[in-house]
């Protein structure tokens, strides 16, 4: 969990899969909010918390060693959506691998371990010239077409996140007077040829003079590469079976309210339909009667609102659906938003509360609940080496700043016999309590996260 950038926040859920059947995650995340900002259901109601959220599904594959990768053979003849898909998974899985690499030799930094980390780093640079060979010696054997595009864009994308990566800890050494391994720059010089030799449109652009047109060809690259792990999210609402169901209920007990009063009419006033009916009991049934219809409508529509407003607790708010590029369901999370005052919470979530350092002030609870189910075997049809599902899920804040005051405040201090002004910023804080597990296991994750909000958002 953390920002991403000023405007939002974001967390990444990390899934292990199953072997096989399904697997369902739960994950809860209690927002709490000082009563000043005014985060009520009021202004932050459903759907425009949804409006401000996006979330994402996304396989990810294992860690395997940079040597495994360097012995694979790229098929290049036996179906377009076959190449498509390996091809794109290699370059992920490749870029995983090295991501993994890049952390240890960073963490053995920070450590203070520079000889280890410089090995590490050398260690790193050397397979990555073995481990993206299978992918440049394809480029010469497919035709031109669509195809040779998604081969030739994982390339391209592939040598770029190496580039930057290995520059990245580069400067770390950098700056800890560790001189980074001489064969750096050879592999850097070699990937810049290779480059300019397959006319890649990244070639010419150089960081420092084309640095939008480089970031803006990065994201494309992503973007058509990355997607063999995104899963295509259809957003659906609750069921409609279930609300009609529920307002029909409402309508009878709203019916039932007239028939009833009707007859509690008759058994007060008396039968008003014979002949010898007296005066009293006639005005009596019919001032009954117009009393209890003119009733009935608003316990009717008062019942619908209710209802309404409880289906997403008792069911959802709305479901996303997640189909792999095959067009097939293979994963759905159900999300669901409560309001509340902490006096309405589980004695459970009180504490935690409690334990966790309340924030001193006021507060209102805005609870948005996740469960997610994922079918694994289908998931890993065609994808053997996916080892597990990523959820990210990114809240806007935009809307938490409504009621904000203004972002400066005036603070006077005495100096000798002179008066100062400084500015202070004006800064509120909010508590995340974040909730996780899987419904396989007795294990449950419970983690508390501060921010700190202002008028230009996350500090």
């Amino acid at each position: 969990m953390g920002p991403h950038g000023s405007g939002s926040i974001e967390f990444k859920l990390e899934h292990r899969l199953p072997e096989s059947g399904r697997g369902t995650y739960d994950f809860k995340a209690h927002l709490v909010f000082p009563t000043s900002l005014g985060v009520t259901e009021e202004l932050l109601n459903r759907e425009r918390f949804y409006a401000n959220r996006r979330s994402y599904l996304r396989l990810h594959p294992p860690r395997e060693p940079l040597q495994k990768l360097a012995n694979e053979v790229l098929n290049v003849d036996h179906g377009g959506a076959l190449i498509r898909r390996q091809h794109r998974l290699f370059a992920q899985r490749l870029r995983y691998s090295m991501s993994a690499q890049v952390r240890a030799s960073r963490r053995l930094l920070q450590q203070g371990e520079s000889t280890q980390a410089r090995d590490l780093f050398r260690l790193l640079v050397a397979d990555l010239v073995e481990a993206r060979r299978p992918l440049a010696t394809v480029q010469s054997q497919l035709p031109a077409g669509r195809l040779r595009e998604v081969s030739r864009a994982c390339d391209e994308w592939i040598s770029l996140e190496m580039t930057t990566r290995l520059l990245q800890l580069a400067y770390r050494f950098q700056k800890r007077n560790v001189p980074p391994p001489e064969g750096l720059w050879q592999f850097l010089q070699r990937e810049s040829v290779w480059r300019s030799q397959q006319s890649y449109p990244s070639a010419p652009l150089h960081p420092e003079r084309h640095g939008e047109a480089l970031l803006t060809r990065l994201s494309r690259l992503k973007k058509i590469v990355a997607s063999v792990l995104y899963l295509d999210l259809e957003n659906r609402g609750p069921s409609r079976g279930a609300q009609d169901l529920f307002f029909a209920i409402a309508a009878s007990i709203a019916m039932l309210w007239a028939v009833g009063m009707q007859f509690v009419a008759w058994w007060v006033g008396g039968n008003p339909f014979q002949a010898d009916a007296s005066t009293f009991t006639i005005t009596t049934f019919v001032v009954v009667a117009v009393f209890a219809y003119a009733l009935k409508d608003k316990i009717k529509e008062g019942l619908r609102s209710w209802f309404r407003a409880k289906l997403p607790v008792w069911l959802y708010d709305r479901e996303q659906i997640g189909f792999d590029d095959e067009g097939d369901s293979v994963a759905s999370s159900r999300e669901t938003i409560e309001y509340h005052q902490l006096a309405e919470l589980p004695l459970t979530v009180q504490r935690w509360y409690e334990d966790s350092g309340t924030l001193d002030v006021p507060v209102h609870f805005v609870s948005y609940s996740r469960r997610t189910e994922v079918n694994a075997k289908r998931l890993r049809q065609g994808r053997p080496d996916m080892d597990g599902l990523t959820e990210i899920i990114r809240l806007s804040v935009r809307p938490w700043l409504t009621h904000m005051d203004g972002p400066y405040e005036p603070v006077w201090l005495p100096r000798g016999k002179q008066v100062e002004k400084h500015e202070a910023k004006r800064v509120y804080p909010v508590l995340l309590m974040l909730e996780m597990r899987a419904r396989d296991g007795d294990e449950r994750i419970r983690l508390t996260r501060r921010l700190e909000l202002s008028r230009n958002g996350v500090e």
